[in-house]
């Protein structure tokens, strides 16, 4: 069964992405999926095997992360040889990629002392995923993949253009 949060009519307007998840963390798994509804990725493989993995693991979050397109060159966060997502510092030359907004995540990631924000989020509170991302890598608490098949953050009108006409932020689209 679908459920919908009707942030705006019951808050007067999104709750961003950390804050939309506590919304919903109480009919939630104890580990899920998460994918923005505006990514396209032909091919991205939502494997139990990989899933799997990540619940007997000690991480809260595995996030994918894609070569760095246009609309983000500088990138997001870097990857370190044994899988840990990094924080780099603004000064470190360390290569970054971009988050894909495909993720695993378990229950506790959106769970004080971590996330403050109460399960339901029944105040509203508006939080952005990143700066939780950033403190769990902070603690070591991330892990990643980078993924480098077809991928588009179609977040503008000039995106989808581009979709459209058969190119993906990461190349062609697969035929």
């Amino acid at each position: 069964a679908l459920s919908y949060s009707m942030e705006g009519q019951d808050f007067g307007g999104a709750l961003e992405t950390a804050g939309g998840i506590a919304r919903a963390l109480p009919r939630l798994a104890a580990v899920f999926w998460v994918l923005a509804g505006d990514v396209y990725t032909p091919g991205f493989g939502f494997d139990p095997a990989q899933a799997e993995a990540f619940t007997t693991s000690p991480a809260l979050a595995h996030i994918w992360l894609v070569p760095n397109p246009g609309h983000n060159p500088g990138g997001d966060f870097g990857l370190a040889p044994n899988g840990l997502a990094l924080n780099l510092p603004t000064n470190d030359p360390s290569p970054r990629h971009t988050y894909s907004t495909i993720g695993l995540y378990k229950r506790a990631f959106f769970e004080p002392p971590l996330c403050p924000i109460p399960p339901g989020n029944p105040e509203g509170v508006r939080a952005a995923l990143g700066p939780l991302l950033r403190k769990a890598m902070d603690q070591g608490l991330v892990t990643a993949t980078l993924y480098t098949g077809p991928w588009t953050d179609v977040g503008t009108p000039a995106r989808l253009a581009g979709l459209n006409a058969g190119a993906t932020a990461n190349g062609p689209i697969p035929q």
